[in-house]
């Protein structure tokens, strides 16, 4: 599995570094995310139909700013995690996806508060990820696994 996530790491690794310079954001931490929320039920990095077939690394929802292409899948959610059919932007690169997740950080006062842009390190910065709500309020398991991504990946590397 860990080569998997290492070539997953160095394709996309050039495109998110030139996307998050001069924004505050970690590319390791973006890597992480990308690499834990892309995978298939294999854990596959970028193996789940979300991000193959529609570029979306980080299941990405359309809001009112969205004005691309969207297409419906078959997700966990409900109070049961039953699987319903929900919609969500589909990109039409790896590129436009990663922009679009910081533009949206960027436009939700929740992060800026939760101190993400202002963060001094990667494990400081997924701390406030998760502080701000990335992924559920309440959720304690989410910056360590990200933590625990950057660090058996080698991820820092590409924060250079």
């Amino acid at each position: 599995m860990n080569q998997l996530r290492t070539a997953f790491a160095a394709k996309y690794a050039p495109s998110i570094q030139a996307i998050c310079k001069a924004t505050g954001l970690f590319v390791s931490v973006m890597l992480a995310q990308a690499l834990i929320e892309s995978a298939n039920k294999e854990g596959v990095p970028g193996g789940g139909d979300l991000a193959a077939k529609h570029n979306n690394f980080f299941g990405i929802k359309p809001d009112h700013h969205w004005n691309g292409e969207r297409c419906t899948l078959q997700a966990h959610d409900g109070p049961h995690g039953e699987l319903i059919p929900q919609q969500f932007c589909s990109f039409s690169s790896p590129e436009e996806c990663f922009k679009y997740r910081i533009q949206f950080l960027r436009e939700n006062h929740n992060y800026t508060a939760a101190g993400v842009f202002i963060a001094k390190t990667p494990e400081a910065q997924a701390m406030a990820l998760q502080n701000a709500g990335y992924a559920g309020h309440g959720n304690i398991t989410y910056a360590p696994m990200i933590i625990g991504v950057i660090n058996g990946s080698n991820l820092k590397q590409y924060d250079v």
